[in-house]
This record gives C-alpha cells, structure tokens and sequence, in this order.
C-alpha cells in the first residue's frame, strides 16, 4: 500500500492529523504531486480545517488530475468554500460541475446545498426534484457529508 493509499484509510478511519503528516511527507519529496495535493485538501477538510484545505485543492486542479479525481477535488473545494463563506464560487463551481456532469448525483447535492447557503431555496428544490425523478438513488460518494450537511439545516 503506498502513502497515499494509506493517507486514504486513516481519514476513512478518523486519523486524519496522522494523514496530514503523512501526505505533507509526500510533498516534501514531490511538492506539486496534483494528487497528493487533492489528498492534502481530503486530511485539512476531514480534519475540520477547511480554510487549510482551499490551497491545496486549488493547487492540485490547477496541476492535473485525471477527469474522476478532478471532479472529486472540485466538489470537495466547492463545498469547503459553502462551509468558509465563499458561497457564490461555491455556487460556481458546481454548476460548472454539474453542467458537464449532469446525471452526476452528488454534484446536484452540493450544489442543491450551495444555492440554500446563496439564499436561492427554490432553484435547490427544483434540482432535487429533478434528482428524484430522473436520477434516484444514494450519491455515488459524500452520503455521511452529505447527511451531515441534511441534519444542519435544521
């Protein structure tokens, strides 16, 4: 198992300062590894350092990802930026996301959850909607982000 791949498996775990170590030991070695980078942004974001985990999100888009990772980093920086208070680029990139991946379920989601943070419920509703009808089922990936952000809405 390389670093990163164990980087993966103790956020999954909840051990998520240990992985920021372990991947900042990636960087030290190769500080513009796009991919190490996204998983940078994954350890501060899991870690509840979401300011921390802009950069190395911006960082690895800007570096190359393949097309799945780019849309992972891209819905994970949007939804640090909902969480930090920069909404509108949230609200943008998602839709960016979402347009070029529009059967996509958890882009709808964040992006559904951004539009509420923008103060733009109806335009959330409908995209749910829409989910439901034409898109049912769990989000490929996100659900305890996901219903962790469900029951904050409060």
């Amino acid at each position: 198992m390389d670093d990163l791949t164990r980087a993966e498996a103790l956020i999954d775990g909840g051990r998520t300062e240990e992985a920021i170590a372990l991947v900042e030991g990636v960087l030290a070695a190769a500080p513009n590894d796009a991919v190490a980078l996204y998983h940078l942004g994954s350890a501060h974001d899991s870690a509840g350092h979401e300011a921390e985990a802009v950069e190395p999100y911006r960082r690895a888009l800007a570096g190359g990802l393949d097309p799945e990772v780019a849309l992972a980093a891209r819905i994970q920086l949007a939804s640090t930026l909902r969480n930090i208070g920069e909404t509108r680029e949230s609200v943008e990139i998602l839709e960016a996301a979402v347009a070029e991946h529009p059967r996509h379920r958890a882009a709808r989601m964040f992006l559904a959850l951004a539009l509420v943070t923008d103060g733009r419920p109806t335009e959330a509703v409908r995209i749910l909607l829409d989910l439901l009808l034409t898109n049912p089922g769990p989000p490929e990936r996100y659900a305890r982000s996901l219903r962790n952000y469900t029951d904050d809405l409060g």
